[in-house]
């Protein structure tokens, strides 16, 4: 017995949710948007992270988490049990919903100051620039506001990327395990690289992958049972696209 995790839906999921967390990053700033059209770039940065709406950003990622987790702890239960009917989707809805929201909760408030750090440095290098000109602080502010908007969305584009494949990978990975747990079979995980070595890359997930089969509870590192583990190390998961499988024990 050998149950992989469909890398094309998990792909499918990322693609689908950096398109919606693009919209909501952009929905989220747009009280910045509006307050540069009357402060100065100094006065503004003091403000970025309280304009910021939260609420946008809350919800985009507790809809990714309540749709991502449902839906593989559904499948991988499904198709490691030889009963079909034993766990439906509507159960693991249920169940997620909760988890959902704590994980929102969570994750809310660090993608937010992330995005406030990533304005006040767009602000600061349209101050510099404009100092670097010559320009005086008038000449600045009108520079600023014409344009931080599109600044913005080259920014949130990558950023919905970073946001989409951590949470994404994340979600997946955590509820499959749970799926496969739910099922009181005596099995064993394995960790998949993604194959991907690009500049950076974490060698000890290649490394985790080569130890083959390990225990259902096994610890990949602190807090580490499966790819993006929100318990484990950020550095471990962050842009993380490796995923978990299933097999007999050694």
């Amino acid at each position: 017995m050998r149950v992989l995790l469909d890398k094309n839906s998990q792909r499918s999921f990322i693609k689908s949710y950096w398109r919606e967390g693009r919209k909501a990053l952009l929905k989220s700033v747009q009280p910045v948007l509006a307050r540069a059209e009357h402060i100065n770039p100094e006065d503004l940065k003091q403000q970025v992270r309280r304009l910021l709406i939260k609420s946008e950003i809350e919800g985009y990622i507790e809809t990714l988490y309540l749709h991502t987790g449902s839906h593989f702890a559904y499948s991988t239960a499904q198709k490691l049990l030889t009963k079909k009917d034993d766990y439906q989707l509507n159960f693991w809805e249920r169940l997620y919903k909760k988890y959902a929201a704590e994980r929102s909760a969570k994750v809310t408030g660090q993608i937010l100051d992330t995005e406030a750090e990533n304005i006040n440095r767009i602000i600061d290098l349209h101050i510099s620039s404009g100092e670097a000109a010559g320009l005086g602080v008038q000449d600045i502010a009108n520079y600023m506001r014409a344009n931080l908007e599109s600044d913005l969305v080259n920014m949130q584009y990558y950023e919905a990327e970073r946001i989409a494949r951590t949470e994404v990978i994340g979600a997946s990975n955590t509820a499959s395990l749970e799926g496969a747990k739910s099922t009181g079979l005596d099995i064993g995980k394995f960790w998949m690289h993604s194959g991907i070595l690009s500049p950076g890359y974490r060698v000890e997930h290649v490394m985790f992958q080569d130890m083959g089969v390990q225990d259902i509870d096994y610890e990949y590192d602190t807090g580490l049972q499966c790819p993006g583990d929100e318990n484990a190390d950020p550095g471990q998961i962050i842009n993380c696209r490796c995923t978990i499988g299933y097999d007999d024990k050694n």
